[in-house]
């Protein structure tokens, strides 16, 4: 067995039962459930312990509260990088969408009709 540490983040109890998600390293595995009656009292929410990578049902959990570094934990999203890039597009998106709408509402002040003015499509046809 290799030299990395095991932990386990208590995520909450709902319904009696303890929700904890297994990480090995600074990876998630997976989540598993413990009775609410075996966790201490002084294990709150969100606090990291430490967990036996053999026991993935949790049924090994040393309840001690263990050092973690979450920050190094990234638990779902899309990297930095791409974080900027999507943030680029939606503005783009945003400002076509508005233009869209002026030009749409300028439209209307003028009394023109576009191929999304409402009635049915024979009476567009027969417009034309």
């Amino acid at each position: 067995m290799s030299n990395r540490k095991y932990y386990a983040k208590f995520k909450g109890v709902q319904d009696g039962v303890a929700r904890f998600l297994f990480f090995v390293g600074d990876q998630p595995k997976s989540t598993f459930l413990k009775s609410e009656e075996e966790i201490p009292d002084n294990i709150e929410s969100g606090s990291f312990v430490h967990a036996d990578l053999e026991a993935d049902d949790g049924s090994s959990i040393d309840f001690e509260p263990a050092a973690f570094d979450e920050s190094q934990v990234v638990l779902r999203g899309p990297a930095p990088e791409k974080t900027a890039e999507m943030k680029d597009r939606h503005e783009e998106a945003r400002d076509h969408h508005e233009k869209a709408k002026e030009i749409s509402r300028k439209q209307k002040e003028a009394g023109e009709k576009g191929p999304w003015s409402t009635g049915s499509p024979g009476d567009r046809d027969a417009e034309e």
